[in-house]
């Protein structure tokens, strides 16, 4: 787990993020090492998160999906 984060009044301070729009086949399969590495930490993990999931949904429909990645 990361660094915690400290707050303030209920307002999470000094944090920087970086946020990227994935919206191509080729910056999704990108993801792929990733995403597979989260799926094995996420004990809720979900069929229809799953990267092989949604690779087959995000290639089949050229332009209709997007996924943000947020991380610091």
């Amino acid at each position: 787990m990361g660094d915690l984060i400290p707050l303030r009044n209920g307002v999470l301070h000094d944090l920087a993020l970086r946020v990227d729009v994935i919206d191509s086949w080729d910056g999704f399969r990108a993801l792929r090492t990733e995403w597979l590495a989260l799926e094995r930490r996420d004990p809720h993990v979900s069929v229809f998160l799953s990267w092989a999931w949604l690779a087959v949904a995000f290639h089949a429909n050229p332009g209709r999906w997007r996924v943000v990645v947020v991380c610091r």
